[in-house]
């Protein structure tokens, strides 16, 4: 009896262990997902911030072409005197926008790798910790057969005993 619940437990240690170690390569497939989403999201936002920064710097081409063109319309040299003033602080704050623009992208960017490495060493430890415990199971497994296979032979110390239990 002793025998045969050992072998059952250590079948049932196997199947844990097999569980456990599925569960981590399972779990880190999902977080090496995760971390390569992050990344292309950082990816993404560098280039929306580079895409935000051109918009800004083609607009501030039109808006000077106009103002040049109506500061020469009224006889204005749009480079010299308050005309030039306004033109020069029209391009250094547009400028300041785009270059803020680009900031803010490479902030997010950051953010995003930095999650991305997160979840990388999750993956690692999850993948660790599922053949931690697969190892564990199959240890477990290892000494509850070896325990039952115990347990049988010292149930029954040599044949003749066996024999003289059953002609009782």
């Amino acid at each position: 009896m002793g025998q045969a619940l050992g072998i059952m437990a250590g079948i049932g240690a196997i199947g844990a262990g097999g569980s456990s170690i599925l569960s981590g390569i399972s779990k880190s497939k999902e977080l090496k997902f995760q971390a390569n989403q992050a990344e292309q999201q950082a990816r993404l936002e560098n280039l929306r911030a580079l895409e935000q920064a051109n918009i800004i710097r083609e607009k501030l081409k039109a808006d000077t072409a106009l103002a040049n063109a109506a500061f020469g319309a009224r006889g204005m040299s749009p480079v010299a005197g308050s005309a030039g003033a306004v033109v020069d602080r029209a391009i250094t704050g547009a400028e300041l926008d785009a270059q803020t623009s680009i900031f803010g992208g490479e902030v997010n960017a950051i953010q995003l790798r930095n999650q991305a490495k997160q979840y990388r060493s999750s993956a690692r430890s999850a993948m660790l910790s599922g053949f931690i415990g697969g190892v564990g199971g199959l240890s477990g497994a290892y000494n509850a057969y070896t325990g039952g296979i115990r347990q049988g032979i010292s149930s029954q110390s040599s044949p003749l005993d066996l024999f003289k239990n059953k002609t009782r």
